[in-house]
């Protein structure tokens, strides 16, 4: 098991953080599961917290949980002539 799925470091990070209402910015380039079972805490964190994702590792789950009003990342990627 990897570490970030058994102590959930990254997890009681930020809630340390957010308990002293200090502004945090998360990059990560992980698609594993445990990221997006701490999407509860990223959405109670609010405007202080600004997270990075890999636009590689971008995926259905991913966009699930960016706002609704932002392109995917397909769009993108053809406007910049990538697809």
């Amino acid at each position: 098991m990897a570490l970030e799925g058994k102590y959930r470091l990254t997890r009681k990070t930020l809630q340390v953080l957010r308990a002293h209402d200090i502004p945090c910015i998360l990059s990560t380039k992980s698609n594993a599961p445990v990221f997006f079972e701490d999407i509860d805490l990223f959405r109670e964190y609010g405007d202080k917290l600004t997270i990075c994702i890999g636009q590689a590792n971008l995926t259905h789950y991913a966009e699930l949980a960016i706002k609704a009003s932002c392109p995917t990342y397909e769009p993108r990627m053809s406007w910049q002539g990538w697809n």
